[in-house]
């Protein structure tokens, strides 16, 4: 627990720089840029799915990504990949390390 922020994440093996750390999973939501309901665990993709603005919800289904803390000065970075899938047009948030990242340090 990271007393400033609440959960974080860490990992116990040096992470190098452009290193795949994972992808940001959770549901499909209408992304609802004016919605202050939106939550802590909700990100924008910033694209359109069949004319449909979508956001990834993943506060309630995701993974450890989830718990990646916020960060002014991150050390990772996300990006929007496109790889075979079962919806058309659906870009992944994938993370990647920024820089190397040193065993326990925080994931930001």
């Amino acid at each position: 627990m990271t007393p400033d922020r609440g959960w974080g994440v860490r990992s116990r093996d040096t992470i190098k720089e452009g290193e795949y750390i994972g992808e940001y999973v959770g549901l499909l939501k209408k992304d609802l840029l004016s919605d202050a309901s939106g939550g802590d665990y909700v990100h924008g993709l910033g694209e359109r799915l069949q004319g449909i603005r979508v956001a990834v919800d993943a506060e309630l289904q995701g993974n450890y990504t989830r718990f990646i803390n916020h960060s002014c000065v991150p050390n990772i970075f996300v990006a929007k990949v496109a790889y075979e899938t079962t919806i058309p047009g659906l870009l992944h948030l994938c993370l990647f390390a920024l820089r190397d990242i040193y065993p326990y340090e925080e994931i930001l």
